[in-house]
């Protein structure tokens, strides 16, 4: 029976650390949303929109930011699917041992 209850703790604890990564990943994400959105407002007030050199630059930059993001976005989505297949496991090894219902998961 403390076997039991000690894998309990372990998952609780595992599960308390990825939500508390998740919470960190969200709020440093937010930060870098609004510090590019800074920068990028601090660009367009400067540029000299008649200067083509200017608006070369600021393409160059946007494509670089672009493929940035894209790969940044990929990660995150990827390390999420990632997560959720070790939760769905752990909830299946849950569900073999105890025989109970997964909280919904199956339609019930």
């Amino acid at each position: 029976m403390t076997e039991s209850t000690d894998l309990d703790k372990v998952r609780a604890a595992a599960l308390e650390r990825i939500e508390r990564a998740e919470r960190s990943y969200k709020l440093g994400k937010l930060f870098l949303i609004t510090f590019e959105a800074a920068l990028l407002a601090c660009v367009l007030i400067t540029m000299d929109y008649r200067d083509r050199l200017h608006w070369l630059l600021l393409y160059t930059a946007l494509l670089v930011y672009g493929i940035w993001l894209g790969g940044i976005l990929t990660l995150g989505s990827y390390i999420k699917y990632s997560t959720q297949g070790i939760l769905k496991a752990i909830d299946a090894l849950r569900y073999a041992k105890d025989g109970t219902p997964r909280c919904g998961t199956d339609g019930t």
